[in-house]
């Protein structure tokens, strides 16, 4: 049974720019309406660092295979990427919301681990990630409590998510001669997509602190499907078929 692990991506806010409708700056009055009861709609630029990493068992399938037969590390996967969000309450308690993120992969390794019983390891390359892509979109409806005047506003929210992540690696260093030696930085080895696709149950808080706004979602992904396709260069540089060479994941 494949066995997958997502560590959660970094994120530094590097832009952020925010737009509220009816909002006025050079007017000092309160505004008509609770200041978190206004439409928004923002765009957003980020960095972020993260990794994957996937394992799966053969060994039901060949005894003298390992438990885990192959380890998968995608690692320092640096990215750029541009992010449209927005939000707007309606029938007073109610909120719609959502963000359309796009990005690119720079720079970025994958390695590639495998074992045979007893977790003896035969196969050990390194690739480096020459580029790769990133989309996402995530769309919540939830219920909110208003306190303080609406300058603090509580809530639940359910909603969808998906993140399309695609990365190229290139080249290899055999670190125990099982493929035949190092390939070239300039051949391309592997080209893995993964898609995560999750319902989402949160809670979210808003706050106002004089023109100051902060904004707090929680959300765990407790219902998600994780296929993915790909085949690390042991597997086919070697010019051989080991179980699990072409994986799919689910959890």
């Amino acid at each position: 049974m494949p066995e997958f692990r997502r560590i959660p991506v970094i994120r530094s806010l590097i832009v952020a720019l925010a737009l509220s409708s009816g909002a006025r700056a050079q007017d000092p009055a309160p505004p008509a309406s609770p200041p978190l009861d206004r439409a928004e709609l923002g765009v957003r630029y980020w960095l972020s660092t993260g990794e994957n990493k996937h394992a799966h068992n053969a060994q039901g399938a060949v005894p003298s295979l390992g438990n885990p037969t192959s380890v998968l590390l995608y690692e320092n996967l640096d990215a750029h990427v541009l992010e449209i969000f927005g939000r707007q309450v309606f029938a007073r308690d109610w909120f719609v919301k959502g963000m359309l993120g796009i990005g690119r992969i720079n720079t970025g390794s994958f390695d590639d681990e495998d074992f045979n019983a007893g977790q003896v390891k035969f196969s050990d390359t390194t690739s480096s990630v020459s580029g790769g892509s990133l989309a996402y979109g995530v769309l919540d409806i939830g219920h909110h409590w208003r306190l303080k005047q609406g300058t603090v506003n509580l809530g639940v929210f359910a909603g969808y998510s998906q993140w399309n992540e695609e990365v190229e690696a290139s080249g290899a260093t055999d670190h125990l001669g099982f493929i035949g030696g190092d390939i070239d930085r300039s051949v391309k080895v592997i080209n893995n997509s993964l898609t995560w696709k999750a319902l989402r149950f949160g809670f979210a808080g808003q706050f106002v602190f004089g023109r100051a706004r902060l904004g707090v979602d929680v959300a765990p992904d407790p219902l998600c499907a994780v296929p993915q396709r790909g085949q690390p260069p042991a597997a086919h540089l070697a010019g051989r078929s080991r179980p699990g060479a072409e994986h799919r994941a689910g959890g």
